[in-house]
């Protein structure tokens, strides 16, 4: 019952994250345009059954039945992963400003495309 429960919850703020679309501000009252935005969904881990079982309080971790679960429902209502051709993920993990100000100039000066993780 409870794990029936746990996933019920889980479909659901699934579906919040995906269908409830994010405002980003680009700037003060600059709203930018959902149909360019991203949702991206994170998952700490994918446990077995029995490797949940061990940790039933730990949220970080889901099951792979409900990953692949999540993923079928993406599948069947027209989502699709965005992996263009040659493409490659810079972040600055110790957000510092500085250096992440250094890294979006140098992206400037050479033309590549940038984004945030707000």
């Amino acid at each position: 019952m409870r794990r029936n429960i746990i996933v019920g919850l889980s479909t659901i703020l699934l579906a919040l994250i995906v269908l409830v679309p994010r405002i980003a501000y680009a700037a003060e009252g600059d709203v930018a345009d959902p149909a360019t935005q991203i949702p991206v969904l994170m998952y700490h881990g994918l446990l077995t059954e029995e490797e949940k079982q061990l940790h039933p309080n730990n949220s970080s971790y889901i099951t792979k039945a409900s990953f692949e679960k999540q993923m079928k429902y993406l599948a069947e209502n027209g989502y699709h992963t965005v992996i263009p051709s040659h493409a490659i993920g810079a972040r600055h993990f110790d957000n510092s400003s500085n250096s992440e100000l250094s890294g979006c100039l140098a992206l400037q000066h050479l033309a590549l495309q940038q984004f945030r993780i707000i």
